[in-house]
């Protein structure tokens, strides 16, 4: 993703205070988690913590896609 577009997309997360977190599993089977907390790491990669939910790492290990939702 260009870096700007990745700026702007945090920026505005940062605003709303929470976004969502979209996973699936190798199944297919969809997971949607809440976290409190987006920062960009480098101009392609964002952080995303304040979150409690270890079905979406389990996810995240087995599929490394994974949706932010404002």
């Amino acid at each position: 993703m260009e870096a700007g577009k990745l700026k702007q997309i945090v920026e505005q997360l940062q605003k709303v205070g929470h976004v969502f977190i979209g996973t699936v599993d190798r199944g297919g089977q969809p997971h949607l988690a809440t976290a409190g907390r987006v920062q960009i790491l480098g101009d392609d990669r964002v952080a995303v913590t304040e979150w409690f939910c270890p079905q979406t790492l389990t996810n995240a290990h087995q599929n490394r896609r994974v949706a932010l939702v404002i």
